[in-house]
């Protein structure tokens, strides 16, 4: 089984928001229900933020945006490349996707 992410914006705009979907599926290539999925976004020359606020209950969908967090509190743009990974848990064991890079403009 693994996960696979749908709707992944390319590239986004800066203060945009996209909302990207997950699904975990089995060898046979049907849809796994039941599950609950915990995202995160790595930074690589760019950051971006999750909105939760905007996230169904099981987490199968996620929006993203183009907008960050400093350290100090304030709202920034940082430009560049980020990856996006998601984690499943089902039936006590985790799978997690090969991380998705997203493009992100000033």
């Amino acid at each position: 089984a693994k996960v696979q992410l749908t709707n992944l914006p390319a590239p986004l705009d800066a203060n945009a928001v996209a909302q990207t979907h997950a699904e975990l599926r089995d060898r046979a290539g049907q849809p796994l229900t039941g599950l609950t999925f915990h995202w995160s976004v790595l930074p690589i020359t760019g950051n971006a933020s999750l909105r939760p606020d905007l996230q169904n209950r099981s987490g199968q969908a996620m929006s993203i945006q183009n907008l960050c967090y400093l350290p100090t509190g304030q709202q920034a743009i940082l430009d560049g490349e980020a990856d996006l990974t998601v984690q499943a848990r089902y039936r006590g064991r985790i799978y997690t996707n090969n991380p998705d890079r997203i493009r992100l403009n000033p």
